[in-house]
Formats: C-alpha cells, sequence, structure tokens
C-alpha cells in the first residue's frame, strides 16, 4: 500500500505525524509526505519517510495557490497513492481538490482543531466554515482531535456520524517520562538555562503569537512577580513572524518583566525542557488537542490552560490542572499562585496528569485507530 499525508508545513509533518508514517512503515507500506520545503525536509527523508516539497503558504495568495494546486495534482498523479491523508486547513483544502482532481481512491483528514472560534469576527467565522465545509465534500471520512469538534462538525452538516472519528490525542510516553531525568540532571538542565534551585519556573511552549495566549501570560507574571520574587519564566518556542499577530520577546519589556523570562527559541529537546519547570502553562484561545498540554501531564508537571474546546478536554480542572477563562491575566495568575503556595497540591495534580497520560494519551492507540479506518475503507481486516 502507498500512503501518503499532507501538511502545509514540513514542521506540521514532522512534529504531528512522523511517527504516525513510520508506523504504518513498518508495517509494510511505502510512506510519503508532502509540504512546503523547509528545515525538516532532510530529517523527515532520513527517517525513511519519502518528502516531497511542494511550496505551499499559509496565507491566502490565489496564484501562488493555484501553482501549487498544479503541482500536487501532477504529484498525486505519478505517485498513484492508495491513500491520501491531509493536516492543516490550508494544506487540507488543497490536498484534497488536488487529490479529488487527481481521483485518489481514498482520501482523510484529521481535523487539528477548527480555526474557526466563538470570540472570532462573524464574516472570518463564515470564510472558515465554508472551507471546511468544501473539505468534507472532497474526503472520505475525517477524524477529529478532540469531542467537540466532532459535534460541530455534525450539527453543522459537513459529516454524517459514521464519516467523523473521534480520535484524541497521542505522544510517545517512552520519551515523556519523568522516570528519565532524575532530580540530579533535572538540577542541571535548570542552571544550564539559568534557574537557581530554589526559584519556581513556570513553562510554556508554543508559538510566539497572540492566539496563544502570550500577551496575558506576561500580565499574569507582571502580577505574580510583585508577590513572590523567585518566580520565573521559561518560554519555548519559535517566533512565528508571517502571522499578524506575532509576538516578539521585546514584549517581555513593555510588562517589565524581561528579567525573569528566559526564550529559548525553536527546541527539539522538549521533555529535557519541560522537566525543568514546576508549572505548565498555555493560555490559548484557540486549539484542537494541545499537544503540549499531554506533554506536560506526560512528564507529570500540573497544567494551567484555558477554558477552550481541547484543552478541557486535556486537563480535568483541580485533578490534573487548573482551568481558568481564556484572555483573562487575572485569573491566570491566581491559578498560578494557588499552585506556588501549595507545593503538595501541585505535586498531586502533576501525579494525576501522568495517570491520565497513561490511560489516555498513547499515541499508538491513536495509530491503530487511523490504520485500522484505512483498513476497513479498503475492505481490508482490520488489526488487533
Amino acid at each position: 500500500m502507498k500512503l501518503c499525508h499532507v501538511a502545509t508545513l514540513d514542521l506540521s509533518i514532522r512534529f504531528l505525524v512522523q511517527n504516525l508514517l513510520l508506523y504504518n512503515k513498518e508495517r509494510g507500506w511505502d510512506v510519503h509526505a508532502v509540504a512546503s520545503p523547509g528545515q525538516y525536509g532532510a530529517a523527515i527523508e532520513r527517517s525513511g519517510i519519502t518528502f516531497h516539497p511542494v511550496p505551499t503558504t499559509r496565507r491566502l495568495t490565489p496564484i501562488s495557490d493555484f501553482v501549487s494546486l498544479v503541482r500536487l495534482v501532477a504529484l498525486f498523479r505519478r505517485e498513484k497513492f492508495d491513500v491520501v491523508h491531509f493536516h492543516t486547513p490550508k494544506g487540507s483544502f488543497l490536498g484534497a481538490l488536488a487529490a479529488g482532481i487527481a481521483r485518489v481512491p481514498i482520501r482523510f483528514y484529521t481535523i487539528h482543531g477548527f480555526y474557526f472560534h466563538p470570540d472570532m469576527p462573524k464574516a472570518t467565522t463564515y470564510f472558515y466554515k465554508f472551507f471546511e465545509f468544501l473539505t468534507s465534500r472532497l474526503v472520505h471520512m475525517a477524524f477529529t482531535v478532540n469531542r467537540e469538534d466532532r459535534e460541530t462538525a455534525i450539527h453543522l452538516g459537513y459529516y454524517a456520524p459514521e464519516r467523523i472519528i473521534f480520535l484524541g490525542g497521542g505522544i510517545d510516553l517512552r520519551l515523556f517520562d519523568p522516570a528519565r531525568y532524575p532530580a540530579s540532571q533535572r538540577e542541571g538542565i535548570r542552571r544550564s538555562l539559568g534557574f537557581l534551585s530554589d526559584q519556581f519556573v513556570v513553562g510554556f511552549i508554543g508559538r510566539l503569537v497572540r492566539e496563544k495566549g502570550v500577551m496575558e501570560l506576561f500580565e499574569a507574571f507582571k502580577r505574580l512577580r510583585s508577590r513572590h520574587s523567585g518566580v520565573r519564566l521559561l518560554v519555548v518556542g519559535p517566533l512565528d513572524l508571517e502571522k499578524k499577530d506575532a509576538i516578539t520577546p521585546e514584549a517581555a519589556k513593555d510588562f517589565g518583566i524581561s528579567d525573569i523570562v528566559v526564550f529559548t527559541g525553536m527546541r527539539l529537546d522538549v521533555p529535557e525542557m519541560i522537566s525543568a519547570m514546576d508549572v505548565f502553562v498555555l493560555p490559548s484561545y484557540r486549539e484542537g488537542f494541545p499537544r503540549s498540554v499531554m506533554e506536560a501531564s506526560a512528564m507529570g508537571v500540573p497544567v494551567v490552560t484555558t477554558n477552550i474546546r481541547g484543552c478541557r478536554e486535556a486537563v480535568e480542572d483541580g485533578i490534573t490542572g487548573i482551568v481558568v477563562p481564556a484572555r483573562d491575566a487575572a485569573r491566570l495568575a491566581e491559578a498560578v499562585d494557588r499552585l506556588l503556595s501549595d507545593p503538595a497540591r501541585a505535586r498531586a495534580m502533576g501525579e494525576a496528569g501522568r495517570r491520565k497520560s497513561l490511560s489516555e494519551f498513547d499515541e499508538t492507540k491513536t495509530f491503530r485507530i487511523i490504520r485500522n479506518a484505512y483498513l476497513s475503507h479498503m475492505g481490508l481486516p482490520e488489526e488487533a
């Protein structure tokens, strides 16, 4: 069988679906990936996946989008894939349209969180809903990473219930295991980042954009530093200057916290970064099923996140972490303060998060669901 996954960026292939492709490769399938060329294409190739670079922008660029569409149609016709699976909104629409034109026999789509959300302007909401509707007409089956998106997709008439499967989230629990980081190693990682042993480190992982709640996080830290002299913020993630809501490290100066924030930029050693944290925070406005929250929970770190779809499913409020309203810096600061002031409670939440991860966040479970959906659609027996 010949399988191809399509995304807008090679970063998405590398960090969202590479392990899924390798799972199918280990089971005898010929696996390919398509995305815009970038710094991760070579790593994808080295893993044993055939990588096809097709430039695609994340913005609406009609001429460039048409060129990308033509290239995708040519690629699909040449390679004759049995299954093509799409990710990310822009890549999914162009990929599904190209696969339909090229008559790829089986087409799947993973919805990693609908782009539209309640706080978005109506015109923008209608725009993204329209493209989701079009994509739904071009694919045979879809997966959602959270339950609310599946309910929304059915309610909006995009999919009949049998055409859309709740998948959940999954990570490699072998990598995200606190047992791999004993106290001495954890202390060494913290020192390498400039933190002292008696400091309380709050961590964030994500793109530096406003919709991730970064400005509220900075405002919360402005409030926290007046209460706790030892609190520090670790920000892990890349700049995303293509986005209109991009934020740079300079923004921390506006809140008077630049001296207590460490910006690492993009890091590949995410388990090590999480091991340095005492609390993990994701104050996002929009998510599918947040990978960083799963990773922090798997590492036994309590989580503070926002009451939005995906996040409220990944965290059990009061058990594995604390859920607060989005765009509310005061409530965010209060939640972190509660964990800072009660280490025993924070530790208990982290332990509960680890247990939840072991039972719910194993990526091999999601891989089996996807592979069996492929097999069922091809009329082949499912695997145990």
